[in-house]
């Protein structure tokens, strides 16, 4: 499946996709050999290859997620997004 059939994406140097509406983007190479167990994530590391900012759009910070994840659960009964 590929979550981006539907959206408009540039790539990055790397391939990865870049939506125009992001306030940043960061496109890393991973490091495979660094990652960690956070308990509930996985932090994987790697090495900034390329990044960028606009100055224009709102950042989604992960309070923001929250938040419209909250909307869609209420709109779904509280069954997932």
């Amino acid at each position: 499946m590929n979550k981006f059939d539907s959206c408009v994406y540039e790539r990055g140097e790397l391939g990865a996709p870049i939506l125009p509406e992001a306030k940043a983007f960061f496109e890393c190479k991973l490091i495979r050999e660094k990652t960690l167990d956070l308990g509930t994530h996985t932090l994987f590391l790697g090495d900034v290859i390329s990044a960028g900012a606009r100055d224009v759009g709102d950042p989604l910070t992960y309070n923001e997620y929250r938040k419209q994840m909250k909307k869609v659960l209420q709109k779904n009964g509280g069954q997932g997004g």
